[in-house]
């Protein structure tokens, strides 16, 4: 706990920080559930533990802004990989933990879905799959229109076979979707650590989109 409340208080004095909190705060946000996917273990894997913590660091961090709106956003985490010292330690921080596998089907348009480099395969037909359950706000590997082979782990390329031109359309179209009236924001370099945070985007739904959705236009 005293490296995650470290670790707070560094990212809050980066300029990383200052971008992320622009965005959140081009508007009004009314989120009821925020997931946290996919960090692997923060105390298994120690060569990638650090980059596992500061993705927490971000969430949290995301998280106590959008409370300024709903004080009672819900928390969920899901990890195969998480020990019980993991589970522990993100439970005294109010997290709920799935017992099964399928924290997706608790998504819904109010979410916010924080996913770090989480598998194409896993991020797509699993969690972006239902365009009812689309969250509003993203954060993550940047979601497209378009996807080649080299975009999948491989073991969704040989499971897929020949099957596999199929399913690099559907995830194109279930990209197109949620794209649709997503924005996409580029955040700078992380510079707390080398590789936890680079490269990802927000992707976010807006309030004169989000009302375009819900006339059904």
């Amino acid at each position: 706990m005293k490296d995650y409340n470290m670790k707070c208080k560094q990212f809050k004095e980066t300029v990383f920080h200052q971008h992320l909190i622009r965005v959140l705060s081009r508007r009004n946000w009314r989120i009821e559930t925020a997931f946290f996917i996919g960090s692997g273990s923060f105390c298994a894997d120690w060569e990638h533990r650090y980059r596992s913590m500061w993705q927490l660091v971000m969430f949290m961090v995301a998280v106590e802004y959008l409370r300024k709106t709903n004080p009672t956003i819900q928390l969920l985490a899901q990890e195969p990989r998480y020990t019980s010292l993991d589970t522990n330690f993100l439970t005294s921080l109010n997290f709920t933990l799935p017992s099964e596998e399928g924290a997706e089907t608790h998504q819904t348009r109010t979410s916010f879905l924080f996913a770090p480099f989480l598998d194409n395969d896993a991020l797509l037909f699993s969690f972006l799959a239902r365009e009812e359950g689309q969250p509003c706000l993203y954060i993550g590997n940047e979601v497209r229109a378009q996807y080649s082979r080299e975009n999948f782990h491989e073991r969704l390329a040989s499971d897929a076979a020949g099957n596999l031109e199929t399913r690099l359309k559907e995830a194109g179209e279930i990209g197109k979707r949620f794209m649709r009236k997503r924005r996409v924001f580029r955040l700078p370099e992380f510079e707390g650590h080398g590789n936890a945070l680079n490269g990802i985007v927000v992707q976010a739904v807006f309030e004169a989109e989000e009302d375009e959705e819900d006339d059904g236009t």
